[in-house]
C-alpha cells in the first residue's frame, strides 16, 4: 500500500478517530490475523468465526500502529471506531483503487480461476511489472486486501474474485472497477448458495458491470451462459474455447507426460496435466496479446508455467506417483482430474476421492454420478468424507469389488489402508474439496517408506 495517513483512512471509511495528534501517522501495510504481524500495520479487527477485538491487544504487542475497531478496546495506540469493520476495509480499498495508476485484470469462473490467474501474470510479468492475488484472496475480505497491498512499482494487477452468494460479485465489481474482465466458465459449484447454472451465470456476470471505460472482456466461448450475456457490447468481448467462432480456438488437447494443444493452430506444451490447462493458456494468450506481449515469450512462459500448488500437480515420493488436486472439488474438475488419472494405463490406480461441499440438494447425484464415473478408471477407490461415504454404495451398484473399496472419515485409517496396499509405481489421485486437507496424506507418505 502507499503510505496513507489515519486521518485519510478515517475519511475513507467514514470512522472517527480517536486521536487528533495520530492524523499524519503513516500507514503502509493492514492486517487482519495478528499471528502474521511484523510490526507497522493497521489491523482491522473483523468479526467472524474469530471476533478480531478479542485480539486487539495481541496485534498491539505484535507492534500495529493503529486499529480499526467497532468499540473502544484500549489507548496504547490510535483507534478508528467504525459501525462494521468488514464493511470499512472495503470502502478503504474502493477508495484506494481510484488512485491506482494500473491496468486491472479482474478473473473469475466457477473452475480453473486460480491457475488462469497465476499464467496470465506470469505471462505478463515478462514485460510488466505484475502483481497478483495473495493466495486465494479473492472474496470481500481477501479481495480489499489484494488491491490494498497494489504500490507505485506495480503496472498490472491480476486479481481473483471469487463468490458463494448472490450479491457478491457486485460487491467485488464496484470495489475493483477493472479494466479487463475474465469469465473462465460456469460450472455446478457453490449450489447452497447459488442454487442453480443460471444464478451462477447471472452473479458472475456482474462482473462486467462496473469496467472502466477502455475495458474489455474475454469470456469462455463454449459456455452459451456467457455467450448469450447483454451487458457488454460485442466489440468490447474476445473469446477462447474449442468453438468453431472463438477467437482464440482451441484444438488438438493431448496429455501425456505433458499437455499438447494448439490455439489458433499454434502448438504449445504445458508441465501441466488436463484438459483445463488449455483453457487457461488460451485466456492467458488472449490477453498476453492484447496486452502486447510476443508470441515466443507467450509461449515459453506457457511450456515453464509449474501449475498451482494444490491443483493437479504431478510429483513422485518413493517411487509412487501423486497427482495431486486438493485444493477444491466440483463434479466437472473431479471428471478432468480422473480424466489425467486414466491416462497412467499401464500403472496400477488408486484414487482418494474427498467430498464435494457446497452443492446444495443436487450433493447426493453429484456425488453418486462421480463414484460411477470413477469406477471404470481405478484399481482402489478410497472415499472420504460424510458425502462421499453416503453415496458409496453407489460403487457397488456399478460393479466395484467390495476389496476395492474403502470408505472412511479417519485420516489415520485412510492412511493405514493406503499404507497397507501402495507398491512401487502405482499413480495416487488424491482429490478432494479444500477443507477436507487431504494434503495430511502427502505429507504422511513424505514422512514414510511406504512402497513395497
Amino acid at each position: 500500500m502507499k503510505a496513507k495517513s489515519l486521518k485519510y483512512v478515517a475519511k475513507a471509511i467514514d470512522g472517527n478517530l480517536h486521536c487528533d495528534q495520530c492524523s499524519e501517522v503513516s500507514i503502509e501495510r493492514i492486517s487482519i490475523d495478528s499471528r502474521t504481524m511484523t510490526g507497522g500495520e493497521l489491523f482491522f479487527a473483523l468479526s467472524g468465526l474469530r471476533d478480531g477485538h478479542d485480539y486487539v491487544h495481541l496485534a498491539v504487542k505484535k507492534g500495529a500502529k493503529a486499529v480499526v475497531v467497532s468499540r473502544h478496546i484500549q489507548n496504547s495506540v490510535p483507534e478508528i471506531i467504525v459501525k462494521n469493520t468488514s464493511l470499512a476495509l472495503q470502502k478503504l480499498a474502493a477508495t484506494y483503487r481510484k488512485e491506482l495508476d494500473v491496468k486491472i485484470i479482474a478473473i473469475t469462473g466457477s473452475i480453473g480461476k486460480t491457475t488462469t490467474r497465476a499464467l496470465v501474470a506470469k505471462c505478463l510479468a515478462s514485460r510488466y511489472k505484475v502483481i497478483q492475488s495473495s493466495k486465494n484472496y479473492n472474496n470481500l475480505i481477501g479481495l480489499p486486501l489484494s488491491l490494498l497491498e497494489i504500490t507505485d512499482k506495480h503496472e498490472i494487477a491480476v486479481l481473483e474474485l471469487g463468490i458463494n452468494m448472490p450479491g457478491e460479485m457486485l460487491k467485488l465489481a464496484e470495489i475493483i472497477r477493472a479494466d479487463y474482465a475474465v469469465i473462465t466458465n460456469i460450472a455446478s459449484v457453490h449450489l447452497e448458495g447459488l442454487k442453480s447454472l443460471d444464478i451462477i451465470a447471472k452473479e458472475k456476470l456482474e462482473l462486467l458491470r462496473h469496467l472502466t471505460n477502455s475495458g474489455k472482456v474475454f469470456l469462455n466461448a463454449d459456455d452459451f451462459r456467457l455467450k448469450r450475456q447483454k451487458i457488454i457490447a460485442p466489440e468490447m468481448i474476445v473469446t477462447f474455447g474449442e468453438s468453431d467462432n472463438a477467437d482464440y480456438r482451441i484444438s488438438k488437447i493431448l496429455t501425456t507426460k505433458t499437455t499438447f494443444f494448439e490455439v489458433n493452430d499454434v502448438v504449445y506444451t504445458s508441465q501441466v496435466r488436463g484438459r483445463g490447462i488449455a483453457f487457461s493458456a488460451a485466456c492467458a494468450i488472449a490477453i498476453s496479446e492484447e496486452l502486447g506481449i510476443r508470441l515466443e515469450s507467450i509461449k515459453k512462459c506457457i511450456a515453464d508455467f509449474e501449475g498451482v500448488p494444490g491443483r493437479m500437480r504431478i510429483r513422485e515420493i518413493d517411487g509412487i506417483t501423486l497427482i495431486e488436486d486438493y485444493y477444491n472439488a466440483s463434479p466437472l474438475s473431479m471428471t478432468h482430474a480422473l480424466d489425467v488419472f486414466a491416462g497412467y494405463s499401464l500403472n496400477r490406480r488408486i484414487a482418494i476421492l474427498g467430498d464435494m461441499l457446497e452443492l446444495g440438494s443436487e450433493s447426493m447425484k453429484y456425488h453418486k454420478e462421480i463414484i460411477e464415473y470413477a469406477a471404470g478408471k481405478t484399481d482402489f477407490l478410497f472415499l472420504f468424507g460424510e458425502q462421499m461415504g453416503n453415496a458409496a454404495k453407489s460403487a457397488k451398484e456399478v460393479g466395484i469389488p467390495d476389496h476395492m473399496i474403502i470408505q472412511t472419515n479417519n485420516i489415520d485409517t485412510l492412511f493405514d489402508n493406503l499404507k497397507g496396499i501402495l507398491k512401487k509405481g502405482d499413480v495416487v489421485l488424491i482429490k478432494a474439496s479444500r477443507s477436507l486437507r487431504l494434503e495430511r496424506v502427502i505429507e504422511r507418505l513424505g514422512e514414510c517408506k511406504c512402497a513395497v
